[in-house]
């Protein structure tokens, strides 16, 4: 059985139709998606879309989804955060067929092979690995290792490797779970490493990829007697896809956002914990104690941090 893996598309349709376009030519006989299918690029039912229509395919949210279920029955005259514009737009922007479809995914699935190996989906890592070692692997780590002193993804698996194996709680934990192999995203950050007979697999993010790669990230998965993992990468249109998020609704509703989201995709650096960073002082100096922050905050922030890294101008 050969799997495509996908992970964190986060409604960038061009990118996700350009890894389908790739996947279709590696004799593909299952998908997986794992969750995060919205928010942060203007294409929230063409991406439910054309999930739906892959009929040989496993689905389960992530974290973005359950936004979804949360802004559920809310007042939505009372959608007035401009920090949460982009889950409001994403809201109101689903059909709601899509909009259900995606509040009902599951939060986890499992499937045995035909030789008894047990696969398992889920969306993030801390769901069933709560541990410093898995932390380790976060964006934001990477990130900071890589401008500190640039490294292969060679280098990186072998860094990955270690922080697990030495973390002794994540070991027993590990050691504890059914033998097999585990799906999991969130991260944006691919890698896969077998370790006590567990195969690990993290596919990257097909829609926004933060290992300093801006190619949508997927993952081959061959199961049966010669099993084997194949890393892909895909290029697609940024140039188009930036062009469609600027002239789009999203756009218009939560531009700072959309702005960020522009340097992710361009730049494939993870700089959201930045920002949040920078979006923390300025509610402390505000006493502003509770998230979502106030608009006053939150204008303040951008402001401050388009003027600071100089890349799109705030207005």
């Amino acid at each position: 059985m050969r799997y495509a893996i996908i992970s964190d598309i986060h409604g960038n349709l061009p990118a996700f139709q350009a890894v389908l376009r790739d996947a279709k030519k590696q004799e593909i006989d299952r998908y997986v998606f794992l969750g995060d299918y919205y928010a942060d690029m203007p294409f929230p039912n063409e991406t439910a879309d054309l999930i739906k229509s892959i009929k040989n395919a496993y689905v389960v949210k992530g974290n973005k989804e359950n936004y979804l279920k949360d802004l559920m029955g809310q007042n939505q005259s009372k959608w007035t955060h401009d920090m949460l514009a982009p889950l409001y737009w994403g809201f109101q922007a689903y059909r709601p067929d899509n909009l259900h479809y995606m509040i009902d995914l599951p939060e986890q699935i499992e499937t045995i092979e035909e030789d008894g190996t047990l696969i398992t989906m889920f969306h993030a890592p801390a769901a069933l690995f709560p541990h410093k070692g898995m932390r380790e692997l976060s964006s934001s780590n990477f990130a900071q290792k890589m401008r500190s002193q640039p490294f292969s993804h060679e280098e990186y698996l072998k860094y990955a490797d270690m922080q697990l194996r030495s973390d002794n709680e994540f070991m027993a934990k590990l050691k504890s779970m059914p033998k097999g192999i585990y799906l999991f995203g969130h991260t944006h950050i691919q890698w896969y490493l077998e370790i006590a007979d567990r195969l690990l697999i993290n596919p990257g993010s097909c829609g926004f990829p933060l290992d300093f790669s801006n190619t949508a990230a997927y993952t081959v998965l061959e199961t049966g007697m010669c099993r084997k993992v194949e890393e892909r990468r895909v290029t697609y249109d940024i140039n188009d896809a930036v062009h469609k998020l600027r002239n789009s609704g999203l756009y218009k509703r939560a531009k700072p956002w959309g702005d960020i989201m522009i340097e992710h995709m361009t730049k494939a650096e993870d700089r959201i914990n930045d920002f949040f960073r920078l979006l923390r002082r300025h509610a402390k100096e505000r006493n502003d104690n509770e998230s979502p922050y106030t608009n006053e905050t939150w204008r303040s922030a951008t402001a401050q941090w388009y003027d600071q890294a100089k890349l799109i101008s705030f207005d």
